[in-house]
C-alpha cells in the first residue's frame, strides 16, 4: 500500500511539472515574439530616421551623396511627378510577429509637431519639418506588417522675396527590391528654380 502511495506521488508531481512546464512555454512564446518584435521595431525606425537625416542634411548642405543598408524588410521610392498618390515619398514595410499598439491608427515618429501633421503635404519655409514620417501596422495572416512613409512636401516662404523649398525624389532604379543585400543611395545634384519653389533634385535608388 506504501509503494502505491510513492508511486501516486511521483505520478501527481510529475502531473504538476509537465503543467508548470506547459504553463512557463506559453508564457515565454509570447515574451519571446514581443522581445523579437521590439528588436525589429528598433532597428527599422533607426534605419528609417537615420535616412531621413541624411537626406535632409544633404538637401540642407547644397550638395553631397551617401547610402545605407536596408537591415530588413523592403523599400520603394515613388518619385517626384508619379500618378501614385504617395507621390514623391519612401515606403518601407518590414513584418513583424506581433504588433507594439493594440489599434492600427498612424502615428508619426521623427519629431514633427501637430502642426506639421495638420498639414502633411505642405509646410512653412524655416519653420516646418521637410518630411513627415508615419507609421502604421496592420495584420497580414498570423503576423503584422509595419509601413513607413516619409513624405517628401512643399515648404513655402513667407515673404515674396525668399524662394520655398522642396526635397525632390529622382528616382534611377526600378521599383521595390527586397533587403538584405541592397542598399538605398542618395545624392543631391541640383536646385531646379519653379517660380516661387526650388525644388532639390534628389537622385535616390536601390543598388
Amino acid at each position: 500500500m506504501r509503494g502505491q502511495t510513492n508511486i501516486i506521488s511521483i505520478i501527481i508531481i510529475a502531473g504538476i511539472i509537465v503543467a508548470l512546464v506547459g504553463v512557463a512555454y506559453s508564457w515565454s512564446i509570447p515574451l519571446l515574439s514581443k522581445g523579437e518584435a521590439q528588436t525589429t521595431f528598433q532597428t527599422a525606425t533607426d534605419f528609417i530616421l537615420a535616412l531621413n537625416k541624411q537626406i535632409v542634411d544633404i538637401a540642407n548642405s547644397g550638395g553631397g551623396e551617401g547610402s545605407l543598408d536596408i537591415p530588413l524588410g523592403q523599400v520603394q521610392i515613388i518619385p517626384f511627378g508619379s500618378n501614385d498618390p504617395r507621390n514623391n515619398s519612401i515606403i518601407y514595410q518590414f513584418t513583424v510577429p506581433q504588433p507594439l499598439a493594440l489599434n492600427s491608427s498612424k502615428t508619426y515618429i521623427g519629431g514633427a509637431s501637430y502642426v506639421d501633421i495638420a498639414n502633411p503635404t505642405k509646410g512653412i519655409f524655416g519653420e516646418s519639418t521637410p518630411t513627415i514620417v508615419s507609421l502604421e501596422v496592420n495584420p497580414q495572416g498570423t503576423a503584422y506588417v509595419a509601413t513607413v512613409q516619409i513624405v517628401f512636401r512643399e515648404l513655402v516662404s513667407k515673404s515674396p522675396a525668399i524662394k520655398g523649398r522642396e526635397i525632390v525624389l529622382n528616382q534611377n532604379t526600378p521599383n521595390q527590391i527586397l533587403t538584405g543585400k541592397s542598399k538605398i543611395t542618395f545624392a543631391f545634384n541640383r536646385n531646379i528654380d519653379q517660380g516661387q519653389i526650388l525644388l532639390t533634385n534628389m537622385a535616390i535608388g536601390l543598388v
